[in-house]
């Protein structure tokens, strides 16, 4: 049962089912109970390969290996080795089982380029996998998994001066826009992996996207797979110059994505109400939280007559956060 689970878990966190029909993954190797171990090669795809290995140590705990060759998921492609141990804590029983995971990655590349390696601690609960830490370079992920359909999952993605080139690289590994700078932010999952519900805030600063050079961005997304929908952003350009950002990105269509960034709106940063409305023009970032906006505002004159036509004028607004 426990090895079960174990393996059970390997699988599902490295691929996820993209629908409600069962999916059947060949595989061949076998376990032996009397030296109580296993090995297992699955082969999902063509030039695809994951061998599962573990083996019980002599304090009862269970060591394991999972080499994975060339494997594509929905987001990403990725080869690595990982090594870890499971080791079962007071409070796993009969009807409650628990084991307690660590795993530290080797040799990996993540769509096709070497990065910093995985290292994590989770546990395996009957339904549940509780994923307590996952470190990948600049980013750490946290969350549940449920084992049994529909699979729901709520997770958390920490993303801390990620470069700006793998986080383009993550929605088109074969991406040619280049950029500098650093992302930060967090990124939510969801829901079900047919029905998975993405809601992220993201910033970036002094930098670069293709030609375009920025002092500032920030971009607030949500949407449910591969439709993102991006809203109530904006880009600060080198000049100070402000503008919001907005449209809808399809991020499973890799071919067309370069094309699809250049595709956003960028209209003038407004505010209306029913008397006045505001343009930003410019805004100048003092430090972390101070900046200086430049702005053109227009009041509508609301008594009625031939030459009432409104007044307007040109402001410095300074803001400070605390």
């Amino acid at each position: 049962m426990r090895t079960r689970i174990f393996l059970w878990a390997v699988v599902f966190c490295l691929w996820a089912p993209p629908a409600r029909a069962a999916v059947l993954l060949p595989f061949s190797g076998g376990i032996d109970f009397k030296k109580q171990n296993l090995e297992l090669l699955f082969k999902p795809g063509e030039k695809q390969r994951v061998t599962v290995q573990a083996m019980r140590s002599k304090d009862r705990n269970i060591n394991f290996s999972v080499d994975i060759n060339q494997l594509k998921t929905r987001f990403f492609d990725i080869s690595t080795l990982i090594e870890g141990e499971f080791n079962f804590p007071r409070k796993s029983n009969i009807d409650n089982p628990v084991m307690h995971g660590k795993l530290q990655s080797k040799y990996t590349l993540f769509n096709g380029k070497t990065i910093r390696e995985i290292s994590g601690e989770f546990e395996l609960k009957k339904d549940l996998i509780e994923i307590h830490s996952l470190s990948v370079g600049n980013m750490m992920l946290k969350g549940s998994l449920h084992r049994k359909y529909p699979f729901d999952m709520d997770l958390w993605v920490s993303l801390n001066g990620v470069d700006i080139n793998d986080f383009l690289s993550f929605f088109n590994p074969g991406q040619t826009l280049k950029g500098e700078g650093a992302v930060n932010g967090d990124v939510y999952f969801t829901g079900q992996p047919f029905r998975l519900k993405i809601r992220s805030r993201l910033l970036a600063r002094g930098g670069s996207v293709g030609d375009l050079d920025f002092d500032n961005i920030t971009i607030n997304a949500q949407g449910i797979y591969p439709f993102i929908n991006i809203e109530n952003s904006h880009i600060i350009r080198d000049d100070g110059m402000i503008s919001t950002l907005a449209g809808v990105l399809d991020i499973s269509d890799k071919e067309g994505f370069n094309q699809q960034i250049r595709a956003l709106s960028r209209e003038p940063l407004t505010a209306r109400t029913d008397v006045n409305s505001e343009w930003t023009l410019k805004r100048i970032q003092s430090n972390k939280n101070s900046s200086t906006d430049l702005k053109y505002l227009f009041r509508e004159n609301m008594n009625s007559g031939p030459f009432d036509e409104g007044s307007d004028m040109l402001g410095v607004e300074r803001r400070t956060e605390f």
